[in-house]
């Protein structure tokens, strides 16, 4: 297996929060604490660019990338940005506000499933994006009202792009 893991504390700056990951070596599985949350995960298969583990007994497949010193980990459709935090420097926020879904890394529009006007609810798939090779679905964070789809099928967005404005239901 190509996943070995250094056992410890691991900071990352996850969007403007830093967080800490500890990990510890249980017998042949792994104990990571997030938080206040303690994980046990097993892996099952794992490559440079993918890794197949379990969490409770659900399987998940994490598909992993680099590019420069940012990581970007997608699981379940849900894509984290992780960096190393660089205490020299503050973290700037996002110029957009709660009601605008952006891009988390760059990628093309493969679907756009909602139109203007829409009521949406939470966990909706609203965008269908693809990068590296992965489709990764934009959902609702909130039930709401789509006051306007900001892209297209087939345009190329950048990471932090804006894809949709959303109300409050």
């Amino acid at each position: 297996m190509d996943f070995q893991p250094k056992m410890g504390v691991i900071s990352y700056q996850l969007g403007d929060e830093v967080v800490a990951v500890k990990l510890e070596r249980d017998g042949e599985a792994m104990r990571i604490t997030i938080a206040d949350r303690v994980y046990e995960v097993s892996v099952i298969y794992s490559r440079a660019d993918e890794l197949t583990f379990t969490v409770d007994g659900t399987i998940h497949t994490a598909f992993i990338a680099s590019e420069g010193s940012t990581q970007y980990v997608a699981i379940n459709s849900e894509v984290f940005e992780l960096r190393k935090p660089d205490p020299h420097h503050a973290q700037r926020k996002q110029p957009h506000s709660d009601d605008n879904l952006t891009a988390s890394m760059p990628g093309q529009v493969i679907k756009v499933l909602v139109n203007s006007g829409d009521v949406v609810q939470r966990g909706q798939p609203l965008i269908v994006l693809e990068a590296m090779k992965m489709e990764i679905k934009i959902a609702a964070p909130r039930d709401g009202h789509v006051m306007k789809v900001l892209v297209q099928q087939g345009q190329v967005v950048d990471r932090g792009q804006g894809l949709v404005e959303l109300l409050d239901e």
